[in-house]
């Protein structure tokens, strides 16, 4: 799958969290991702210098949500795993929304940043494993998510 076909496949099934994504549809989205990210900022910049808000890529943030969401449960169902571990990149909120609240209550924060260890090993291990399976090659022929999205190509290639 190639770039703009990858974009393409990605906007066209912005909303669809029920079939599968190959590892090109995903890194291509990521990179599509990045390269609008910086451009927007930069123009917003260009054309806001002394505000410090960025609209342009704030609002394609916004926009992209959706499809950037659906695209790694669909990434993720490639490799049949169920799109729920994404829930896994939420625990460094849960965890910094406890400590936050440990600290309103009056506890306080503890002065040694040791006490923040567990905190934090967890947190960046809440993030190793999706990325990483970002990575792994799809489940050949049909798995429980749906068929394979890239036998097509296999058959014709053969």
């Amino acid at each position: 799958m190639g770039f703009y076909e990858a974009i393409a496949s990605v906007v066209r099934n912005y909303a669809v969290f029920r079939s599968r994504a190959p590892r090109s549809e995903f890194w291509f989205w990521q990179l599509f991702y990045l390269i609008m990210v910086v451009c927007l900022g930069i123009f917003d910049q260009a054309t806001y210098p002394l505000d410090e808000g960025s609209p342009f890529a704030s609002i394609f943030g916004v926009l992209a949500l959706l499809p950037g969401l659906t695209v790694w449960v669909r990434r993720l169902h490639d490799i049949n795993r169920s799109g729920w571990w994404l829930l896994l990149l939420l625990v460094p909120f849960v965890l910094a929304g406890i400590l936050i609240l440990m600290s309103l209550a009056g506890s306080g924060m503890p002065d040694d940043l040791g006490a923040f260890a567990p905190f934090i090993l967890i947190s960046m291990f809440s993030w190793v494993l999706p990325i990483a399976w970002a990575f792994v090659g799809g489940t050949d022929g049909e798995n429980r998510f749906g068929s394979d999205p890239l036998a097509a190509r296999r058959m014709e290639n053969t």
